[in-house]
């Protein structure tokens, strides 16, 4: 009963990040017309400065929680306005 369990629940965690993959190329395409496939940098980038901050600043869930939305934040700011702006009304 336990694996049943703990097979329902990956099931349901990938099928969320399946469908928030899904929803984000929605948005971005519907709103500026571009295909960003972005998404899959933003998460490691957002895995890996939690492996940061864990290791170097603090364990505590919560500040790593607000530092990795954060950061993936700073990360698609810098990715607009590095690469979608350049690109944005040219053929």
């Amino acid at each position: 009963m336990d694996y049943f369990i703990q097979q329902s629940l990956n099931a349901l965690s990938f099928g969320a990040e399946y469908a928030l993959i899904a929803l984000g190329l929605a948005i971005v395409f519907s709103i500026m017309g571009l295909v960003n496939f972005a998404h899959g940098e933003v998460i490691a980038f957002g895995g890996y400065s939690m492996v940061i901050m864990g290791t170097l600043l603090t364990n505590n869930p919560l500040v790593l929680i607000v530092g990795v939305i954060v950061a993936c934040v700073l990360a698609s700011v810098a990715l607009e306005r590095i690469a979608f702006r350049t690109v944005r009304g040219r053929t």
